[in-house]
C-alpha cells in the first residue's frame, strides 16, 4: 500500500478564525492544539498523527466511532500507546480514508457513513 495522506479541508481553518474572533483567540487555539492529535499520514505499518507520533497497526486495540446525537463526529484509533483521531467531515478525501478505516479489524462500520 502506497501512504497516502489524511487531508484537511482549508474551510476547516475558516472555521478556526471564525472561532477565534469569537473567542479572543482561545478557541481557535484549542481547535489547532486538538488538530495536533488527528491521523495525517496512513500506510503499511500505521499511523502518523500531525504531532509526529506514530502507532503501529500491530498495537491498534480498537476502533471506536463517537456520534453526536446520531451522526458520526470522529473516529478515534485506539492502539497500546494511545490514541489517533479522524474528522472525516473534515477532510477533502474523506472518502478514501474511510475506505482505508472500514479494511481495518473492527472497521467495518465505517463503510456505513460514505
Amino acid at each position: 500500500m502506497n501512504p497516502f495522506e489524511a487531508r484537511v479541508k482549508s474551510s476547516y481553518y475558516v472555521r478556526v478564525a471564525i472561532i477565534s474572533l469569537l473567542t479572543a483567540g482561545i478557541g481557535g487555539l484549542l481547535m489547532l492544539i486538538q488538530q495536533r492529535r488527528w491521523a495525517k499520514i496512513f500506510d503499511d505499518r500505521g499511523v502518523t498523527r500531525r504531532d509526529g507520533q506514530q502507532f503501529r497497526w500491530s498495537n491498534l486495540e480498537k476502533i471506536r466511532f463517537i456520534h453526536i446525537r446520531t451522526a458520526l463526529n470522529h473516529i478515534e484509533l485506539i492502539f497500546s500507546d494511545g490514541k489517533a483521531l479522524i474528522f472525516p467531515f473534515m477532510l477533502e478525501n474523506r472518502s478514501e480514508v474511510m475506505s482505508f478505516i472500514g479494511h481495518l479489524p473492527g472497521g467495518q462500520p465505517a463503510i456505513s457513513y460514505e
